[in-house]
């Protein structure tokens, strides 16, 4: 919170944020890219490093996890993507792979009820 004065000497309060849609707000605007298999991590991560207030988050793989644990990841990254410092969302994913629990298409549409910009950008297994 940014405290700034008025002539009388009284302090006014301010505060330098994003207002969402939802009501929600948040002092970041990032754009989230979650990978929604762990093999386009190194993507994900890649368009962060050359992409300004990009972020992305992981788990390293989802192959050998339980479908309770592909779940909670899932939740996770709805979790990351509903959080008011997050502006947008790019959901990447390969056509045809990955898990259920880890459905690109869920992911998105979880995310998007709050307002925010979602995208899909799904590869094609060739």
């Amino acid at each position: 919170m940014k405290k700034e004065y008025k002539k009388d000497g009284k302090m006014k309060k301010t505060f330098l944020g994003f207002q969402r849609t939802d009501g929600s707000v948040g002092i970041r605007n990032h754009v989230l890219i979650i990978p929604a298999q762990g093999n386009l991590r190194m993507l994900a991560r890649k368009v962060c490093d050359f992409v300004p207030d990009t972020k992305t988050t992981y788990f390293p793989w989802e192959i050998g996890r339980s479908k309770a644990d592909r779940l909670v990841m899932a939740r996770t990254f709805i979790g990351l993507g509903l959080n008011p410092n997050v502006s947008s969302v790019l959901v990447i994913g390969i056509e045809g792979a990955g898990f259920e629990e880890l459905n690109t298409e869920k992911i998105r549409d979880e995310i998007s009820q709050t307002g925010k910009r979602v995208e899909l950008l799904i590869f094609k297994k060739d």
